[in-house]
């Protein structure tokens, strides 16, 4: 261990004074005192109103108080299982040797002090001829021109912050003990202001950065209540016309702006729970085998009537067969297709083209069974400005702000098309120039599946299910459901199947119904959320009662649609889960899937349909 004891110290084998010898203590102590009261006050002054340059200053007075040619600062940053230190501030007498100083830029205590930690424990500093230190500081001293050092460890708050340092060029003598302590003192000053400089830089920037995030919401806010308030006025005031006319045309009409604007609140309803799902860390990806063509045909068939409203062209260019079948998340994938698409229909002129490309590179030499997909939606539309580049895929903010704005808009959907592609392991850019169109751009590595088998002859999956082809006369169903008009939805829906609808309020009357009527009902259909008993603990009381008997499908109908919220429905021994609002064709699905005894009570979630926004 390296031990510079400090009463070994011949005081006057060092002239830090000229004038001042060893017998003149007295003014040697006044004039380092001296020297640490004006560096306090330097610290503390209005006067400098750049922080670094009132370290930087008082480092100077520090270093020419005991005529070294160079002071230093340290802070420690721990990294990993190490403490390492970077230095934050650094004064010399010569500015031409200064630019020639190497220092290492992060260098780990164990790597150039490896016993520091006894170092700490019984000596106060490191003081001596430079070439007598141990070897690495001896190497960057010595590398620095240094040919005595003086290292004094700080602590601050109980804990080990940091170290100043000085270096003489001149001589080999050790530094005087006066000297050390005086130093040492200021070095806590100095390392007390920089902790508290950037305690309040910090506070400063979170208040404004808190600021800045109130005034986008305050803004999200503002025009999420006219996005919000546009479909409802249209589906309010729709039904007011349809229900005072007597017209069946114009009945027709109010109902299909009726459905059309509840698409649209439905969308905008779902931007939110996704963007409150990306908040709380819930968002999440499922990989599964899907057809890519065949996902590219049903986002065409999402947007395609916007375009014809607008008279725009479509253009597909491809370059990859997609003879595979791709692994990936495709309900997620094919949102932000959609998202990027309509957008691009939303900001192109009439008349005027998109473009949607897709191609398909190799993830690697080796590697056959990964690939990259890059993926462009190009529009031809009003253009993205630089700034406005900077700030669109935040959350709750647009390209263009304010209650003027000409297009409309939640500003959440991007930052969520960005969310999902860095949770897919890509990531997204733009690129565009005002009046010259936009090009939005993201590659994410996806996985091959299985070959694609030759497509047989299937039902339009986009066509309607009509009820009455479906005749359950001999069947009866179980609802539990506490809303009324939920539970009159459900009726509606099934009147002409003929199939028998008995309702529950409630958990609790849906067991005794159940317990009662065993052997009497043929599916039943659980909400979630009801007084009494909610639809998870009902369900598994009902498989409780069962106990070994041929179980009964239930299938969760329910609000609650988030991933925890399926698989805890699974989880409570239900088979299927349907969201709400209900759609009808995964309903009907789902329905004859177990009331025709096609599907296995095996306990899984029913497919997840493509978003319809």
């Amino acid at each position: 261990m390296y031990n510079y004891a400090l009463n070994s110290v011949n005081i006057d084998s060092r002239n830090s004074f000229p004038g001042v010898n060893a017998a003149k203590t007295p003014l040697r102590q006044e004039y380092l005192l001296k020297t640490s009261n004006a560096v306090a006050a330097l610290l503390l002054s209005s006067e400098y109103k750049d922080f670094d340059m009132a370290v930087q200053e008082s480092l100077k007075n520090l270093g020419q108080s005991v005529k070294a040619d160079r002071a230093y600062i340290w802070k420690n940053i721990p990294t990993d299982d190490r403490l390492c230190c970077i230095k934050l501030f650094d004064w010399d007498n010569d500015p031409i040797f200064q630019n020639s100083i190497r220092d290492p830029d992060c260098p780990a205590y164990d790597d150039f002090l490896p016993n520091w930690r006894e170092w700490l424990n019984y000596n106060s500093c490191i003081n001596g001829p430079a070439k007598k230190l141990p070897a690495p500081i001896a190497r960057f001293s010595e590398g620095n021109g240094a040919r005595a050092v003086l290292i004094l460890p700080i602590f601050l708050k109980g804990g080990f912050w940091g170290f100043i340092g000085f270096d003489d060029r001149t001589g080999e003598g050790l530094f005087f003990p006066l000297e050390k302590e005086y130093l040492r003192a200021a070095g806590i000053l100095i390392a007390a202001a920089i902790d508290h400089h950037k305690m309040i830089a910090d506070l400063i920037k979170a208040k404004e950065t808190a600021q800045e995030g109130a005034a986008a919401k305050t803004e999200f806010l503002s025009r999420m209540s006219h996005e919000l308030r546009t479909p409802m006025n249209a589906i309010i005031g729709m039904n007011t016309i349809a229900r005072k006319s007597g017209d069946p045309e114009k009945v027709a009409h109010c109902l299909s702006q009726i459905d059309i604007s509840s698409h649209q609140l439905l969308g905008i309803i779902n931007d939110i729970l996704d963007m409150s799902k990306i908040e709380a860390n819930k968002f999440d990806i499922e990989t599964r085998e899907f057809d890519f063509e065949k996902m590219l045909e049903n986002v065409y068939n999402v947007i395609h009537v916007k375009m014809d409203e607008k008279q725009q062209k479509y253009i597909l260019a491809r370059k990859e067969n997609f003879t595979r079948l791709v692994k990936s998340d495709e309900l997620r994938l094919s949102q932000v297709l959609t998202n990027l698409l309509n957008n691009a229909v939303k900001f192109t002129p009439v008349g005027r083209s998109i473009t949607l490309s897709v191609d398909c590179v190799p993830a690697g030499k080796n590697n056959a069974d990964e690939a990259i997909l890059h993926v462009e939606v190009r529009d031809t539309g009003i253009g993205i400005s630089p700034d406005q580049q900077e700030r669109l895929f935040n959350s709750f903010e647009q390209a263009e702000a304010g209650t003027t704005r000409k297009y409309g808009g939640t500003g959440l959907g991007l930052a969520i098309c960005k969310k999902i592609i860095n949770l897919m392991g890509g990531d997204i850019r733009v690129e565009s120039e005002l009046g010259k169109g936009a090009r939005f751009i993201f590659d994410i590595r996806i996985a091959w599946g299985d070959f694609k088998k030759p497509a047989a002859a299937e039902p339009d999956q986009n066509e309607d299910f009509t009820a009455a082809e479906y005749q359950w006369n001999d069947k009866t169903i179980l609802v539990a459901e506490d809303i009324e008009i939920n539970q009159e939805i459900i009726q509606g829906i099934l009147e002409d199947t003929g199939i028998a609808i008995e309702c529950a309020n409630n958990g609790l009357e849906a067991v005794k119904m159940f317990e009662q009527n065993r052997g009497r009902y043929n599916l039943i259909l659980m909400d979630i959320q009801m007084p009494e008993m909610n639809g998870i603990d009902a369900a598994a009381q009902i498989r409780a009662i069962e106990n070994g008997f041929k179980p009964i499908p239930i299938i969760a109908m329910t609000a609650n649609a988030f991933s925890d919220d399926v698989q805890h429905c699974l989880d409570a021994g239900m088979n299927a889960h349907l969201a709400k609002p209900i759609e009808v064709n995964s309903f009907f699905k789902v329905l004859t899937q177990y009331l025709n005894g096609a599907g296995e009570l095996s306990h899984t979630a029913a497919p997840r349909r493509l978003p319809t926004r």
